[in-house]
Order: structure tokens, then C-alpha cells, then sequence
């Protein structure tokens, strides 16, 4: 039985380094844009919400203790906290607390408006 060599085009000069298994995004498929479609419907209820907080809360937790989310009720928001892991203290967040107020005073603000005109 003879070999014969294939014949290569290019030789590369170093080899290519793949990234560890750690580093490479997981598959993810394709987005189909919703055309018309009702933005309620778009809109996750509130126990999808709390599930993707809890996920991302424990995902986070495996490389950096020092987020926190937390969906503050009243403005209807979600809020990033940055902790300090040593001291517990709140670094930053965001939005920040004053927006989280201003945004609590305007949704009042829009109630008060809503039941005056009824």
C-alpha cells in the first residue's frame, strides 16, 4: 500500500491558539423580530422578572460577589447595587437614589393626576 502526501497550500507559521472553554459565549439562537406586536406582550410578568434576578444574582456570585440586583417596587425599577465584599457598604448604585426617588415622585405624581381627572 503506497502513501501518497497531500499536497498543502499554506503553511501557517504558528499554530492557532483556541480559547479556553471558560471564555467562549454559549450558542445562541437566532432573534426573530415581532413586527405589531402588543409591548404588554413584550413585557415579562412579574415571576419571569423575579427568576432572572435570582438568576443573575447567583451567577454573579460565582465571580464577583460585589453585585447585588434588587427590583425596587415602588418606581418599578430594577437597581444594581456595586457591594463592598469586606464592609457590606453600598459602593454605587445604579440608578441612583435620587433617580429611584424622582421616579417614585413622578409615578405619585402620575396618580395624583390620573384619580383628579376622574
Amino acid at each position: 500500500m503506497a502513501i501518497t502526501p497531500v499536497p498543502t497550500a499554506v503553511v501557517p507559521t504558528a499554530a492557532p491558539t483556541a480559547l479556553p472553554e471558560s471564555l467562549v459565549p454559549p450558542a445562541v439562537a437566532p432573534v426573530t423580530p415581532v413586527s405589531n406586536a402588543d409591548e404588554s406582550a413584550l413585557q415579562p410578568d412579574e415571576r419571569e422578572l423575579q427568576e432572572a434576578i435570582a438568576l443573575l444574582n447567583v451567577n454573579v456570585r460565582a465571580w464577583s460577589t460585589h453585585l447585588k440586583f434588587e427590583i425596587d417596587d415602588e418606581a418599578g425599577r430594577v437597581v444594581v447595587k456595586v457591594i463592598d465584599s469586606q464592609s457590606g457598604d453600598v459602593v454605587r448604585q445604579l440608578p441612583s437614589e435620587e433617580a429611584i426617588e424622582m421616579s417614585r415622585s413622578l409615578g405619585r405624581l402620575q396618580d395624583l393626576a390620573f384619580r383628579a381627572q376622574a
